[in-house]
């Protein structure tokens, strides 16, 4: 019976890991935007799976997020989490965030390759960032990209900052955010904001 019990329950995750998420918006000055966020941990995976698609496959979570940026380009990313106990307060939780923007016209054409990872150490008592590293590169011609890291700290959390630019012919055509904070509980939450500013 437990064995049927993690088969149903490995099916419904990969079910569900197979639907996109996107948070998409647009307002009068035609401006588009685009967020989301996960939160990981124990009651929040195990009461909330179903807000959001999710796999867990060993010892890592993964969450595929998808979603237009601007009338010209969207978003493809992977959030994955992993850690000997991903979900406990006491441990090192590996976070990395990996995507690509595309055409919105021709998603199979990337434009930029971007990410932003980090370790949190946790022990209940307080927390830490290690090895932080974030990328941006071109992957078609007359697109570019930048990143930049820096970190926020407050009452038992700190929060490493993912800032990425893309550009178009050297024109600025969208900025974007990412932000993975860590608690002294070992509770992780990610979170993403797109802004368009330019339209090429």
């Amino acid at each position: 019976m437990k064995k049927l019990l993690t088969v149903f329950i490995t099916i419904c995750l990969f079910a569900i890991l197979a639907l996109p998420v996107s948070a998409y918006s647009g307002n009068k000055d035609d401006e588009l935007a685009f967020s989301f966020q996960f939160v990981f941990d124990a009651n929040e995976l195990s009461n909330n799976f179903a807000t959001g698609p999710r796999g867990i496959i060993g010892e890592k979570i993964y969450v595929p997020v998808n979603g237009a940026v601007s009338k010209e380009i969207g978003t493809t990313l992977v959030l994955e989490l992993s850690s000997n106990q991903a979900l406990a307060a006491t441990t090192t939780k590996n976070v990395s965030v990996k995507g690509h923007f595309y055409l919105i016209e021709d998603p199979d054409t990337i434009v930029t390759r971007y990410g932003l990872a980090g370790s949190f150490e946790s022990d209940g008592s307080s927390v830490k960032i290690s090895g932080e590293y974030a990328y941006h590169n071109s992957a078609l011609d007359n697109w570019s990209g930048n990143s930049a890291t820096s970190q926020e700290a407050g009452s038992g959390y700190k929060t490493l900052i993912g800032t990425y630019e893309v550009f178009k012919k050297n024109k600025k055509d969208n900025s974007a955010e990412i932000k993975v904070k860590g608690t002294k509980n070992g509770v992780i939450t990610v979170s993403g904001d797109y802004t368009e500013k330019n339209i090429s």
